[in-house]
């Protein structure tokens, strides 16, 4: 939404003007640590705030944390290294997100993805015991995939691979940071081809699915028979009547 000449300062001066709500604070606690981060949410007992890694902190009330004011989380010189065509690209795609193409849909969707990358390791683990084993081997190489800035995951971004003759399929997976427990939906419009684990445990698939959280960082594993499948994948936190929960979708690099 802003003016090309004001998203030109922000990338190149990020302390220049930070908005309203993307200011951070400088974060010093009880026992020695320190962050910076920018609020997320804060009740009466806690406060919570999302670093530049995306990662979340919750810091009580009763520990009286020593919090500043901090500056924008954008690192000063990000741009530094791109040649004088990239920085107008950038330019160029940021000024025209939210139109046309570019057009963000409504709803907290799955953005950053890890697919399992076909090595020796995958094609041992899958032959020799069985797929659901690819959610909890822990020698296996995974790769940062990203949805379109719609939400939508394409099929030939997942990583396609397949043992001998068989069909085409894939593994990705994300994660959610669950700070209170309770049930949270997930919101799948294609379901077809697909099987999903939780923390490695089989889940039933539909369109509109309820997990059971537990506190943590929680999982969600997704296989894919790529040739079935002709939409992208989708796949949008929903909250559940009632319940308790509160959960992020991990993000970051």
């Amino acid at each position: 939404s802003a003016q090309v000449d004001y998203l030109i300062e922000s990338l190149l001066n990020p302390n220049a003007k930070v908005k309203e709500g993307y200011n951070s604070f400088i974060v010093n606690t009880e026992d020695g640590s320190s962050f910076s981060g920018i609020k997320v949410r804060e009740t009466g007992a806690e406060i919570v705030f999302r670093d530049n890694e995306d990662k979340l902190h919750t810091v009580l009330k009763a520990d009286k944390p020593d919090i500043k004011p901090g500056q924008s989380l954008m690192p000063v010189g990000l741009t530094d290294s791109l040649t004088r065509q990239e920085f107008l690209d950038l330019v160029r795609f940021l000024s025209e997100l939210g139109k046309g193409p570019y057009l963000a849909q409504p709803g907290n969707v799955v953005r950053r993805w890890e697919a399992v990358q076909p090595t020796k390791e995958l094609f041992t683990v899958v032959t020799r015991d069985r797929l659901a084993a690819v959610t909890t081997a822990t020698d296996l190489s995974w790769a940062p995939v990203y949805s379109k800035v719609g939400g939508e995951l394409p099929a030939e971004d997942m990583t396609k691979w397949k043992i001998g003759k068989g069909e085409y399929q894939s593994v990705v997976r994300f994660q959610l940071d669950v700070t209170t427990a309770g049930e949270v939906g997930l919101n799948i419009p294609d379901i077809t081809g697909l099987t999903m684990w939780l923390d490695g445990v089989p889940l039933t698939v539909d369109k509109a699915m309820t997990l059971k959280l537990a506190q943590g960082v929680r999982t969600v594993t997704i296989h894919t028979k790529l040739d079935q499948r002709t939409t992208p994948l989708r796949v949008e936190l929903a909250e559940v009547k009632n319940s308790p929960a509160r959960v992020a979708i991990l993000g970051g690099k």
